[in-house]
């Protein structure tokens, strides 16, 4: 028989973060225990809260531990402040954080007793970064920033909503320079949609160290001023990214040994790589040639 798992949080690692004057910020959150009430605006408010990480970047918010009052220390713990459980119960909170709409998937509520009496706990609240927008009770939208939640614009709101209609993508990208030049990148799915169509695009200096490189059909383009070869790190169609999945598409290019009697060109001593995917935007990025050299960037 397995032994049951052992709790994410405890009285101890509740002490800890006072202790070690862990501040509040975009991904955590402390709030009192007069936080927790029946009226209707402090309803609001703990909806609020919560819905705020799932249109971020998700976080905790932890229920029974109040901050500082000081202005210089207010987004510091100070203690433990214990939470009524017969009065707050985690089926009632649960009920409240049922009114964000649409509900929040992966949202962990876990009680932490921490005395004196049995009946006094903290809740955790653990929230996970939603695919779509989500309401709070008062019918509005938060998000995030710094220490508190602020109303989101029309924008923002339709970014986070999109989140579902498109992959989200990410690549590092590392050089190998022996008898021939090899890029790689890493590209993997970050998001929850699947991506059956995606490529990374470099441009590649034509000299790196002292090579020259000589890629089969190529295709040279000026940017910047210099001179790149143009490859293609390209999925194969029968291999889609699959959301947490990753790939590793690569590119040989033959070069010869430079000889230094003639005056060495100027040359670019970073690669410029763009990531496309299906209905994704785009994604730049400027990588230093001996970062690449190094290992992957």
């Amino acid at each position: 028989m397995e032994s049951p798992e052992a709790p994410a949080w405890t009285l101890t690692s509740l002490q800890q973060l006072i202790s070690d004057k862990i501040e509040e910020g975009l991904k955590l959150d402390y709030k009192s225990a007069k936080f927790l009430g029946r009226g209707e605006n402090q309803k609001d408010a703990i909806t609020t809260a919560v819905s705020a990480f799932a249109n971020s970047a998700g976080g905790t918010v932890i229920f029974g531990v109040s901050e500082f009052s000081e202005r210089e220390k207010r987004h510091l713990p100070e203690k433990i402040d214990p939470i009524d459980g017969l009065e707050f119960s985690r089926e009632w909170l649960d009920q409240i954080l049922g009114q964000i709409s649409p509900r929040i998937e992966g949202l962990k509520i876990e009680p932490v007793r921490v005395g004196p009496e049995e009946k006094h706990v903290c809740y955790v609240v653990e929230i996970p970064q939603s695919h779509t927008a989500h309401q709070a009770r008062d019918c509005k939208y938060y998000r995030r920033a710094n220490f508190e939640s602020v109303p989101m614009v029309d924008y923002e709101i339709r970014d986070i909503m999109s989140r579902r209609k498109h992959p989200k993508l990410e690549f590092t990208v590392r050089l190998e320079h022996t008898n021939r030049t090899r890029i790689l990148a890493r590209i993997w799915n970050k998001g929850a949609v699947l991506a059956r169509h995606y490529e990374v695009k470099v441009l590649i200096p034509v000299i790196i160290g002292r090579a020259n490189l000589y890629p089969e059909n190529p295709l040279q383009q000026t940017k910047d001023g210099f001179q790149f070869w143009r490859v293609s790190l390209r999925g194969r169609i029968d291999q889609p990214l699959f959301p947490g999945s990753d790939s590793i598409p690569d590119f040989e290019i033959k070069h010869t040994p430079r000889q230094w009697d003639p005056p060495i060109p100027s040359t670019a001593d970073y690669l410029i790589c763009n990531l496309f995917a299906d209905e994704m935007p785009c994604i730049e990025r400027k990588i230093p040639v001996n970062e690449a050299l190094a290992g992957w960037t």
